[in-house]
C-alpha cells in the first residue's frame, strides 16, 4: 500500500506486524471490574490492582503481599 506521498506504508513493509507481535509477546488481555480492556504481563492474576502513579502516564499492575 502506498501513501499519498508515494512512500510505502509501515503496514505493507511488515513493520507493523513485527512491532505488534513484539509488543504482545508474553502478555494477556484483561478486563477490569469497570469494563476496561487492556493488556498486561502474562503473570497478572485475578485480584491484582492497576494504579497510575502520581505524575506518571503509564499504569502499573500491583499485587498485595502478606509477608510484612
Amino acid at each position: 500500500m502506498y501513501l499519498a506521498n508515494g512512500s510505502l506504508s509501515i503496514y505493507s513493509r511488515g513493520i507493523f506486524k513485527t512491532d505488534f507481535y513484539g509488543a504482545s509477546t508474553a502478555r494477556r488481555l484483561f478486563l477490569t471490574a469497570n469494563g476496561y480492556l487492556g493488556t498486561a504481563p502474562a503473570k497478572v492474576v485475578v485480584g491484582d490492582k492497576m494504579c497510575l502513579l502520581f505524575g506518571g502516564n503509564v499504569p502499573f499492575v500491583v499485587r498485595e503481599e502478606d509477608n510484612w
